[in-house]
């Protein structure tokens, strides 16, 4: 019993320190970059032991992964624990669309990191956020499919609608990345919703 009573405590503990780890090279990556961050920053950021960090992530390459792999899957989750529970395929659209903006909008830091430049270990890279980030497209893209299928959409390509949709969010958040303005990032689905699915052709 009581081996059975401590591995829940362990494992709660374990991923605590995980999660202290990615948040401060999270901050730290998006500060310096990968190249000018150290594991020593990274330390000193999370208030931990060298070797703690090295008993989740054998070097600072695994740790970048790490904050990407983590950021990619909470995205996923978010959006899928806010869709989940709408049937009509335009507000569920909307929904996930907003929950992707607002995911950046908490998480600035994290857009940051991801569309930093990284040539030694692009491959890696590239193959961790496809199996992640793909899978979150290819939901987008059956939502999509659904629509047409409902005759809700235009049948269009919905693999190529689907990039679409994401590229166009995507932008709009890079846009408010860069900018010194001060305005809510969620206030964009309007732009998206409008553009995307009426278009700014005015019908004569």
């Amino acid at each position: 019993m009581e081996t059975t009573d401590r591995k829940p405590v362990q494992t709660k503990t374990a991923d605590a320190k995980k999660e202290l780890i990615l948040q401060a090279a999270l901050e730290v990556f998006s500060k310096k970059g990968f190249y000018a961050a150290s594991i020593d920053d990274i330390i000193a950021v999370a208030g931990i032991g060298k070797g703690t960090v090295y008993r989740y992530f054998d070097s600072k390459q695994a740790l970048f992964l790490g904050v990407l792999e983590w950021g990619v899957t909470n995205l996923k989750e978010a959006i899928l624990a806010k869709t989940k529970n709408i049937e009509n395929i335009v507000e569920k659209l909307r929904v996930g669309i907003i929950t992707h903006l607002s995911f950046f909008e908490k998480h600035r830091n994290f857009y940051r990191v991801l569309i930093q430049e990284i040539n030694p270990f692009r491959e890696n890279v590239e193959k961790k956020f496809k199996e992640k980030y793909l899978i979150h497209l290819q939901l987008l893209e059956r939502q999509l499919q659904k629509g047409m299928e409902q005759g809700l959409l235009k049948k269009i390509n919905p693999g190529s609608a689907a990039q679409a949709l994401l590229g166009m969010t995507n932008a709009l958040i890079y846009k408010w990345l860069m900018s010194n303005e001060d305005y809510s990032l969620q206030k964009e689905a309007d732009v998206i919703m409008e553009i995307f699915f009426k278009g700014i052709l005015i019908e004569s």
